[in-house]
């Protein structure tokens, strides 16, 4: 999921983000800044579980 591409539903985010970075810790570790900035947003916002 690209930073620019999130889903249309917000109660969705913390599912997608959290994919996201297993996505890109796997395949690809590198993650530039704004995208890790938006990714560490969205991710502070979700609980835990």
């Amino acid at each position: 999921m690209p930073v620019a591409v999130e889903t249309p539903r917000e109660g969705s985010w913390c599912l997608h983000v959290r994919a996201w970075t297993h996505v890109k810790h796997r395949y690809a570790p590198t993650v530039t800044s704004p995208e890790r900035l938006a990714l560490v947003s969205i991710l502070d916002t979700c609980t835990a579980s």
